[in-house]
C-alpha cells in the first residue's frame, strides 16, 4: 500500500482459494428488502473474507458499508462461520465482467468463531 492509501488490515489474508475449489457461501443482504446471495469464497483471514458473486438482474447494488449475514457454507468444514455478520469494505464491478468482487470484514464474531478461524488458518498448508 502507499502512504496515501495505507493497508488498514490488522492481519494479512492468509488463505487463498482458487475458484475451482468451489467453496460457496450463502449470504443474506441485510437491507429493507433482504435478498439471498450465493458467492464463491476466494480468500479468508481472521478479519474477513474476499468473495466473488455472479451478477444477475436480481442482485442488489452492493457497496462499502452494506451488511450481509453469512447463512451457510459449502463444504461444511466452514459451517462454523454461519450466522456471522459481515460488512462490505470494498467492491469491484465492471460492466464488461459477469462477476463482481467484494471484500468483507467480520462484525463482532463470537470468540469461538475467532478461535476456530485462527486455528484453521494456522493449520492450512501453504
Amino acid at each position: 500500500m502507499t502512504e496515501e492509501n495505507p493497508d488498514r488490515r490488522c492481519l494479512q489474508r492468509i488463505i487463498s482459494f482458487p475458484a475451482e475449489d468451489n467453496i460457496t457461501v450463502a449470504l443474506r443482504h441485510l437491507s429493507p428488502s433482504p435478498l439471498n446471495i450465493t458467492a464463491t469464497l476466494m480468500d479468508l483471514s481472521p478479519d474477513g473474507m474476499g468473495l466473488t458473486i455472479r451478477k444477475t438482474p436480481l442482485l442488489p447494488r452492493l457497496g462499502a458499508g452494506d451488511h450481509l449475514m453469512l447463512i451457510q457454507t459449502r463444504p461444511r468444514a466452514f459451517s462454523f462461520l454461519s450466522n456471522t455478520e459481515l460488512e462490505i469494505k470494498w467492491s469491484l464491478s465492471h460492466s464488461a465482467l459477469d462477476h463482481m468482487a467484494i471484500g468483507c470484514e467480520f462484525i463482532a464474531p463470537p470468540r469461538d468463531v475467532r478461535l476456530r478461524l485462527r486455528s484453521l488458518i494456522a493449520s492450512w498448508p501453504l
